[in-house]
């Protein structure tokens, strides 16, 4: 279960890979006018401060197991981030990141840009920047003033059936990113805040092993 929650977790928010769309959409210029617009409009939201803070619900339905439901927040100051969600927090201070597993007292680090994909949470929203991806106006009703957008990978060997994020329609804020696996599993996660910051403490991105007694480190890094 612990395996599942970060691979999960990780690969939704940091390294996400997405899908679906209508077979007629085979390349990245197939992707929807009206869908980019509606992604640029996110950018100018996101874009108004380097400093954020949100607060999120993230639920894990794998067919066969217990349904999983955990609240979670994150910040970002530029490259820096932290998570924190349930048993797990993850830091980033822009060169390395530390992943801490508190019931294991345990904490394993990483190079912050190590792996595929964005080095932030935030930059994953960018993929529609990619070549690699393409993407449309989702039919699925969603809540008032709400606006979904369905993406595909173009690579026919992807794990996943469909990612769906949805916006504001008026301003573009992110409320929801639902992730669809081949295998039946799906992750929704809910933003339910999410607003500027103005500052954050000095070393609030930095982990500090000293403050966890008896922990056990895992320097992951590759050299």
């Amino acid at each position: 279960m612990v395996k599942t929650l970060t691979t999960t977790l990780f690969f939704l928010v940091i390294v996400i890979s997405v899908t679906t769309a209508q077979h007629q959409y085979a390349t990245s210029e197939d992707s929807d006018p009206e869908a980019t617009a509606l992604l640029e409009l996110m950018d100018q939201f996101l874009m108004k401060s380097e400093r954020i803070q949100a607060a999120f619900v993230m639920t894990i339905n794998i067919p066969g197991e217990e349904v999983i439901v955990n609240e979670g927040t994150f910040e970002q100051d530029g490259a820096k981030y932290l998570i924190d969600i349930e048993n797990y927090r993850i830091i980033c201070d822009g060169i390395l990141r530390w992943v801490y597993i508190a019931d294991l007292n345990e904490v394993n680090i990483y190079d912050a840009t190590e792996g595929e994909g964005p080095s932030t949470p935030m930059d994953f929203l960018q993929i529609y920047r990619s070549q690699d991806f393409v993407y449309r106006i989702s039919e699925e009703v969603v809540g008032y003033n709400e606006r979904s957008i369905e993406f595909k990978p173009l690579d026919q060997y992807s794990d996943y059936v469909k990612v769906r994020l949805t916006l504001k329609e008026d301003t573009g804020s992110p409320v929801r990113i639902e992730l669809f696996e081949k295998g039946g599993g799906r992750t929704d996660l809910q933003i339910t805040r999410i607003a500027e910051a103005s500052s954050f403490p000095k070393d609030h991105f930095v982990f500090a092993p000293a403050a966890y007694p008896d922990i056990h480190v895992e320097d992951l890094r590759i050299d």
